[in-house]
């Protein structure tokens, strides 16, 4: 069953054709890659699902039902966003920042400042899971230290557990490996294929063996357009994908 649809997107800002109309599933429990060359319209694809960019044509569904989400309205349906920039909070532990993610189950108001005990039960809860989110990525050591002072990888490990604590049904990765080594890489891949069939992944990235590596289906865009798609080693031996990636040289 498909979880996510995205049907005839285009977006156009200007002049320019960002989009040209682009479609794409993801079924429940798969990892769903969408690939391409740097300004081929991945993220943009990525901020439209998300409600930061309107399409100028074209709809998502959800679950069979068209959605025009905000970006205030992904955690209570179900989805979680990691950033390129990681986007932890410097002035929060790693452990506070995981907390951070479960949105739909956080308190506010005057409610959370007089701490009554069933609030402080919740809080406790709320940090035992995001304890168990740690060790699961193999980062718990670092749960009290800032993220400031660690290794880029482990900060991409920490906002991984973060975009966990709601308990998505999709996770949308924008280039998880992006500034890391092979081995963090290779340990990356298991923790994302570790996600289903609980979850639903798609990821944006530019490191193809990851992406052939944890990906059920791949989608190719090459200036905002869909120009293949299929299992991975279709995706591999496909010519039009290796010219947009390479240049004519590649025909």
């Amino acid at each position: 069953m498909s979880l996510l649809r995205v049907s005839g997107i285009s977006v156009r800002i200007g002049g320019l054709q960002i989009l040209d109309d682009v479609s794409l599933d993801v079924p429940e429990g798969r990892i769903v890659g969408l690939i391409g060359p740097n300004g081929a319209g991945k993220t943009t694809v990525f901020n439209v699902i998300s409600g930061f960019v309107a399409p100028t044509a074209g709809h998502i569904e959800w679950r069979g039902r068209r959605q025009q989400w905000q970006p205030h309205d992904l955690a209570g349906a179900g989805i979680a966003r990691t950033l390129q920039a990681v986007g932890l909070f410097d002035s929060l532990n790693v452990l506070q920042n995981v907390v951070l993610g479960a949105q739909r189950e956080q308190h506010t108001g005057a409610g959370s400042f007089l701490s009554s005990p069933r609030m402080r039960r919740r809080d406790r809860e709320l940090q035992g899971r995001a304890q168990s989110l740690l060790e699961q990525f193999g980062v718990a050591d670092a749960a009290l230290r800032m993220p400031a002072d660690l290794p880029y990888p482990t900060r991409k490990r920490v906002a991984l557990a973060r975009a966990l604590m709601s308990d998505p049904e999709l996770v949308m990765l924008d280039e998880p490996a992006g500034g890391i080594s092979a081995a963090d890489i290779a340990e990356l891949s298991t923790l994302v294929r570790a996600m289903k069939p609980e979850r639903s992944v798609l990821v944006v990235e530019h490191h193809m063996d990851f992406v052939m590596g944890v990906c059920d289906h791949i989608y190719v865009l090459d200036a905002g357009r869909l120009i293949a798609e299929g299992d991975p080693a279709s995706i591999r031996d496909n010519p039009a994908v290796r010219v947009a990636y390479l240049g004519e040289a590649a025909a």
